[in-house]
């Protein structure tokens, strides 16, 4: 009976932590001006996020964390957007935007607030029932500021999503390809198709400085490895002056030693699996603030998260590795077991 009682003020208590979670609120830009002309009169949205929340902000004297919500579904919001910038002559055409990533970070180093926007969309016309691509966005923001950065980075990611969807109301098409909606649901299987790495079994061996030589299997340098595993210090390269150089963590990407994939994080080598959705995964350790707000920066915008992470404790992760541009993003954190303390005698009431 004891212990049922402390299970259910241990859940009564996170319930409360959740409900009472501080927020800021991401709020529409509407257009300043209507387009003239505009090609299309309705937008759709696909949502495929892997993280669906808007990210974290830091707010207050003590820059105390906020989770970025929406007072009204996201679709909502991108309706009040588009039917704000579209004039009363607009075209009888249809949008559909393919989201990919739209996630905010702040953090706090020294005397100033550096505040971040992953923006990831693409944008479709729809003829009937196909779809074909008018633009896509794939970028990071990036703001300081020695007072607060909070409403300058939340009116950024507002401006920012509104600019994209007004400066494609006139645009056609950029090609004749045509996808069907499952196509832009599972768009992410179709590019793939058209990348070297994700289409073969046999990995060329060397070192790879960037993502783009690893996706194309074009080795940068070849490998000599003392030993059978791989381990920081004992793989190395020949430097530009020809001489056998230790191979540095922070300026390779990935390596391929005995046709076996790995990717290279300041920590080592860790080998890339591909698992059922045909994406390389690895489980490995990262760095983990005290400070929230760096923790899911480094998720949110892999590759660079280790660039802006600094401090905390180390934990273990499964990642993967984003197609498009090669980032790292944490997929969920691998906690080891710990033994429960079972009491020997449970005192009745």
């Amino acid at each position: 009976m004891r212990q049922i009682l402390v299970v259910a003020i241990l859940v009564l208590v996170t319930a409360t932590k959740l409900s009472a979670q501080h927020k800021a609120y991401f709020e529409p830009s509407l257009a300043k001006t209507k387009t003239k002309n505009s090609l299309y009169n309705s937008i759709k949205l696909i949502d495929s996020r892997t993280d669906t929340t808007l990210g974290f902000v830091q707010t207050g004297a003590f820059n105390r964390r906020a989770v970025v919500v929406t007072k009204q579904p996201l679709e909502n919001i991108l309706s009040s957007i588009f039917y704000s910038a579209v004039d009363s002559d607009a075209g009888s055409g249809k949008l559909l935007l393919h989201l990919r990533q739209f996630n905010f970070a702040e953090l706090t180093a020294g005397m100033s607030e550096s505040g971040y926007l992953a923006f990831q969309a693409d944008l479709y016309s729809q003829i009937n029932d196909q779809f074909k691509l008018i633009g896509a966005i794939d970028t990071l923001f990036q703001l300081r500021s020695s007072i607060d950065v909070t409403n300058p980075l939340l009116k950024k990611g507002s401006d920012t999503l509104a600019g994209f969807i007004q400066s494609h109301l006139t645009k056609n098409t950029v090609n004749e390809l045509t996808y069907s909606y499952s196509d832009v649901v599972h768009i992410d299987s179709i590019e793939k198709k058209s990348i070297k790495l994700y289409n073969t079994k046999t990995y060329t061996d060397g070192l790879y400085l960037t993502y783009k030589s690893f996706k194309d299997q074009k080795a940068d340098k070849d490998l000599t490895v003392s030993g059978a595993y791989l381990y920081p210090g004992n793989v190395k390269a020949l430097d530009e002056n020809g001489k056998l150089k230790e191979v540095k963590l922070n300026k390779s990407y990935a390596v391929v030693y005995k046709g076996e994939p790995y990717i290279v994080t300041s920590y080592g080598f860790y080998p890339l699996q591909k698992n059922s959705n045909n994406d390389f995964t690895f489980t490995g350790k990262a760095r983990v603030s005290a400070g929230a707000g760096t923790m899911i920066a480094s998720s949110m915008f892999g590759v660079l998260g280790a660039l802006i992470t600094s401090g905390g404790d180390d934990a273990t992760f499964l990642m993967k590795i984003d197609h498009r541009n090669g980032s790292i993003i944490r997929l969920k954190e691998i906690v080891e077991a710990k033994p429960i303390s079972v009491p020997s005698k449970v005192d009745s009431w």
